[in-house]
């Protein structure tokens, strides 16, 4: 019986397992996944708005750097799998883009949710045990999702969103402008069955 081993958490790894994720997070492999999905949102949104637009929206000196990626846009659709593996790293480079927005914020490490938590009386702290309030991002579903919860009903609600946006630093600007008389109170959840 091959050895177990535990990579994450609350989970085992066989020996064909952690070689199977040791081959497949190649770096090499990934570098280029990562150009790969680099240039399929630059392509489309050159096709909606044009290459100019997008050139002056990256800040890119020239119009070679967008058509090197249309380019590079055009070659992955062509192949299956190199295309199917760059649409796979979307969540992981929204939630890379999320962190990078909310520099100071503590992490959730499972979800990538970004959080600020904070006193009855709007006091920003660190210390979970105290805090009354969460303002939160995270990615789901393809967006940007912020909210403010009251902690004493989070089981109950689960995340709270009261928006959604495709830019990162705006979830975080519109969590950071929520109020916490926002917040959903016990009241305004649905009643939980029995």
């Amino acid at each position: 019986m091959a050895e177990r081993w535990g990579a994450l958490p609350g989970t085992t790894l066989s020996d064909d397992g952690l070689r199977a994720l040791y081959s497949a997070s190649d770096p090499a492999t990934w570098a280029q996944t990562i150009r790969d999905y680099r240039a399929l949102p630059v392509a489309d949104a050159a096709a909606r708005r044009g290459r100019d637009a997008v050139r002056q929206a990256l800040g890119a000196a020239s119009m070679t750097t967008v058509d090197r990626l249309i380019a590079a846009a055009r070659d992955t659709r062509s192949d299956p799998a190199r295309h199917a593996l760059a649409l796979a790293m979307r969540p992981a480079i929204m939630k890379a883009a999320l962190i990078d927005a909310a520099p100071g914020w503590q992490i959730d490490p499972a979800t990538a949710m970004v959080y600020r938590l904070y006193t009855a009386d709007g006091q920003d702290i660190t210390d979970a045990t105290t805090a009354r309030y969460r303002r939160a991002a995270r990615v789901d579903l393809g967006v940007y999702m912020w909210g403010v919860a009251d902690l004493r009903y989070t089981e109950q609600q689960g995340f709270v969103c009261h928006g959604e946006s495709d830019d990162p630093a705006e979830a975080i600007r519109l969590a950071l402008a929520e109020p916490f008389t926002s917040a959903p109170t016990f009241e305004d959840s649905d009643p939980v069955d029995a």
